[in-house]
């Protein structure tokens, strides 16, 4: 019974995985732990863990979880996800969190953060899941720190390398990405490449605009 871990006072390191747990009911507040790692088990939710004030590393990875409907963490510092069913990647603050490993889920959608969510995140890894453009990424650029990103294996990585550009224009703050390092040229090409056809694109809509209004003049005359 999980309750019975609050007779343990000092207790700082736990580790619960491959217990085939399926709920965390009765989870008791904890407050001096600092690393709980709770992977391989039968998951599906995370409600019920308590905000405990010293964790710092949680280790949620290869289970069911499909909603994050986790309680702010004001000390923790690394999040492992890995391996569950996440679609929309949806955080409480966590004021100090530095590492965040939400690879291999199903994520389409990342909510809009604010400057003061995450200030601390360095590094986030999103490979394998099911991200359909670079747009999506607009959410991250609020991650005042972000310089180190994972992101293959997601419907909008491309054989071409295409969507490098248009990445680099929304989180011109990476300095890695897929483990490749990323200098200021790099930079400077990615702005020219998505202006360039951001440009041919104004060009076509004029066009296609112009051959519409001279198509409506013939018809009226």
């Amino acid at each position: 019974e999980l309750e019975h871990l609050s007779k343990l006072r000092f207790l700082a390191f736990l580790n619960l995985s491959s217990n085939d747990l399926e709920s965390l009911e009765k989870f008791p507040n904890l407050d001096t732990l600092v690393s709980l790692d709770l992977s391989k088990n039968h998951l599906t939710s995370i409600s019920e863990l308590p905000s405990m004030p010293l964790l710092e590393n949680l280790n949620l990875s290869h289970n069911s979880i499909s909603e994050l409907n986790l309680a702010s963490q004001p000390s923790l510092r690394t999040l492992n996800l890995c391996g569950n069913l996440v679609t929309s990647l949806k955080l409480p603050p966590l004021p100090s969190l530095r590492v965040l490993d939400a690879s291999h889920n199903s994520i389409e959608e990342i909510q809009q953060f604010d400057e003061n969510h995450l200030p601390f995140v360095w590094f986030c890894d999103i490979r394998n899941n099911s991200i359909p453009s670079p747009d999506v990424l607009k959410s991250l650029s609020k991650l005042p720190l972000l310089y180190n990103l994972m992101i293959s294996n997601n419907p909008l990585a491309l054989d071409d390398n295409s969507h490098i550009n248009p990445i680099l224009v929304i989180l011109p703050g990476l300095t890695i990405l897929d483990e490749k390092p990323i200098n200021a040229k790099d930079k400077v090409k990615a702005d020219l490449s998505v202006n360039n056809k951001n440009d041919d694109n104004d060009q076509s809509d004029n066009e296609a605009q112009a051959e519409t209004e001279e198509n409506v003049n013939e018809n009226d005359e």
